[in-house]
């Protein structure tokens, strides 16, 4: 018998008896609010440039991103253009440049359902979405006409299709220009339903929804949140993703809800990126799952799920305030015993039993 021959047979009986995956996995990075306060845009401004240049602030966390397959954060600000003027709170407008810096930190979809997106008015929400295409960056929860907003927002990812939609409780009274309800997702039971029908209609094999809601600066959820996270799951969503408080709140997971799949919500996730500080703000997590698909069954489970904490540094550089987003646990021996304390108890708290 010929080496040939016997490597083949050897090949055969190796490829008859090993089991074969019959499971899809993704690992999905979610982060919650990305707001650009006027000391952070002022902190990317190059006087001998005169340009904006933000990616320092992630080159911390843009190490874990690589890890992801899918990384989704809520953007909390206008870009509206430099001719309106960079502003901060409470009428947002930062420099197109942090988009930029998010797409280069591993930012794939930025959501932009928030109470903020009005903040410009239409003109800054199309700049906005401009701005997010022209750096490549999906993006949902507002939309320049009712065609772009009827085409769901669908991302394969590693044969585990994953339909993506975002909402908000408000926009700090600004009116939706009359006529233009597109412009905006608002919280709204029947066209959840009627884009979750949508989703499924494209075969979609799990859903995520950032959804705007809840108390600012408070750590546990409210009835209201409970609600419609209760609505959002009832009505075929399978991960609630939180934002708005701007601290970091719970999370629950049910498993093999309802038939197999897996799902859960996490009521907030803080701050990202922020120029608030004290009492929990300028804390954040970035949330980390894996996600398994069954080829067969096509149910989808949630196989990891954990939290990395983070913490919004602030420090000087050469006379000028600067700002990094650092994870807590990444260097011990760097980091200040009380800050591990706090990322310590943050992960204690979102793991809480309600």
């Amino acid at each position: 018998m010929s080496t040939i021959h016997l490597i083949s047979i050897l090949l055969s009986v190796f490829l008859t008896f090993s089991p074969i995956s019959t499971n899809d996995e993704a690992r999905v990075m979610v982060v919650g609010d990305v707001m650009m306060h006027l000391p952070i845009t002022q902190s990317g401004y190059d006087s001998k440039t005169q340009n904006y240049q933000f990616d320092s602030i992630f080159q911390e966390v843009k190490p874990i991103f690589a890890q992801a397959d899918l990384v989704i954060g809520n953007l909390e600000t206008p870009l509206a253009g430099e001719a309106r003027g960079f502003s901060g709170y409470p009428l947002f407008n930062a420099p197109k440049e942090i988009a930029l810096a998010l797409k280069n930190a591993g930012f794939d979809v930025l959501t932009t359902a928030n109470n903020h997106v009005l903040d410009q008015h239409e003109s800054g929400i199309i700049q906005t979405l401009h701005y997010l295409d022209q750096y490549g960056l999906f993006h949902t929860g507002s939309f320049k006409s009712q065609i772009e907003r009827e085409k769901p927002l669908i991302i394969n990812v590693h044969n585990i299709k994953m339909g993506i939609i975002a909402y908000t409780y408000g926009t700090n009274g600004l009116p939706i220009p009359k006529g233009k309800p597109y412009l905006v997702n608002i919280l709204n039971l029947n066209q959840i339903k009627e884009d979750v029908k949508r989703l499924k209609a494209n075969d979609v094999d799990y859903i995520l929804a950032m959804i705007h809601y809840g108390t600012e600066y408070q750590r546990l959820p409210n009835q209201v949140q409970k609600k419609w996270t209760r609505y959002l799951l009832n009505s075929g969503v399978d991960f609630v993703l939180g934002s708005h408080p701007h601290v970091v709140q719970t999370m629950e997971l049910i498993k093999g809800y309802p038939i197999q799949t897996d799902r859960g919500v996490i009521y907030s996730m803080g701050n990202f990126l922020s120029g608030q500080i004290g009492e929990w703000k300028d804390y954040g997590i970035i949330l980390n799952l894996k996600l398994e698909k069954n080829r067969i069954t096509r149910k989808v489970r949630i196989k990891e799920a954990s939290i990395i904490p983070i913490y919004i540094d602030r420090y000087d550089e050469k006379g000028k305030r600067k700002y990094m987003i650092r994870t807590i646990f990444n260097d011990v021996g760097r980091i200040d015993p009380t800050i591990i304390a706090k990322g310590k108890e943050l992960v204690q708290h979102v793991m809480r039993k309600q």
